[in-house]
């Protein structure tokens, strides 16, 4: 996805040292970094006195985080770390025709906490356990809305407009609303797992011990001891999507883990072994979730590992 930024970023750079490029732009309560690097260079420690949501743009970094192996961080990738954590970094690509580029989005921790209070308050209605958000190292893959929030945030920081701040706070109030689904989706809760919502946990339980199968709502709301109109509303609200996207999210993620582990494999056993009856649906749903074929993904480079 190509993003289009004005001209300011590209006509100046704030910061400028050896190893980085540096540009940096403010509003009220957070701060965008657009950070490249056009040399190989390993060994690089980095630390932000606000949580931070770091997205790769272009290239790859080797990240060494607090509770994560060593990884690969690559395009369309985002990494949260809480205030005051080091990310040591190495640039293994780095060229000054091929230079790495990522962004660094510091947001007060007070933000976060207002738009939780107006989400709780929600969430209180519809019976769903309290959202309590710990800003504990979180790597993932951006789902499109993620991504497309992200490269927003990012002309709308460049932009010279008189309402800057106020376009920017609006997109930071729906940033964080999905990076929590996001968060509660792999985790399945944003809490600790003894306070998961119980209901919601049977679902999805059921759910990964059944991706071979045909899944009805109805199994799914019975299970949850719900009506099928509320198990739908909760669900939505809980993991920002349809049970029925989650189980097909599921299916293409346990394909992925197949092709990984098995590359020998023939794709019609996977594909049925993860609940598609025919290869033209799960091609369809690959190329959804994954922007690509089964094929292409098998040809993918050995430290493509984004997807």
């Amino acid at each position: 996805m190509s993003i289009i930024l004005p001209k300011p970023y590209h006509e100046k750079k704030a910061i400028q040292t050896l190893i980085e490029n540096r540009t940096s732009y403010t509003v009220n309560c957070a701060e965008l970094n657009i950070f490249e690097t056009g040399t190989k260079v390993s060994n690089v420690n980095l630390e932000f006195s606000d949580p931070v949501i770091a997205s790769m743009i272009k290239g790859r970094k080797i990240m060494r985080v607090k509770d994560y192996d060593v990884f690969n961080f690559l395009p369309g990738e985002s990494l949260i770390m809480p205030a005051e954590e080091i990310m040591n970094i190495e640039f293994p690509d780095a060229t000054e025709d091929m230079p790495t580029q990522c962004t660094a989005l510091t947001i007060e921790k007070s933000k976060f906490y207002s738009v939780i209070d107006r989400l709780n308050e929600n969430r209180y209605k519809d019976q769903l356990n309290e959202i309590k958000y710990d800003f504990t190292n979180f790597h993932f893959s951006n789902s499109l809305a993620l991504q497309q929030i992200i490269n927003r945030l990012m002309f709308l920081f460049a932009e010279e407009h008189p309402e800057k701040d106020f376009f920017v706070d609006l997109m930071l109030q729906e940033l964080i609303i999905r990076l929590l689904q996001t968060r509660s989706l792999q985790s399945l809760s944003v809490l600790t797992n003894s306070n998961k919502n119980p209901q919601l946990s049977t679902a999805i339980d059921y759910i990964k011990n059944n991706l071979s199968q045909h899944i009805e709502i109805d199994q799914l709301s019975h299970k949850a001891c719900m009506s099928n109109s509320h198990f739908y509303r909760c669900f939505k609200t809980e993991f920002g999507i349809s049970p029925t996207e989650y189980i097909n999210k599921a299916r293409i993620d346990l394909a992925v883990s197949l092709m990984r582990d098995h590359p020998m494999k023939q794709l019609k056993e996977i594909y049925f072994e993860c609940g598609f009856n025919n290869y033209s649906h799960f091609t369809s749903m690959f190329k959804r979730y994954k922007q690509m074929t089964p094929q292409q993904y098998r040809q993918r480079k050995p430290h493509d590992t984004a997807y």
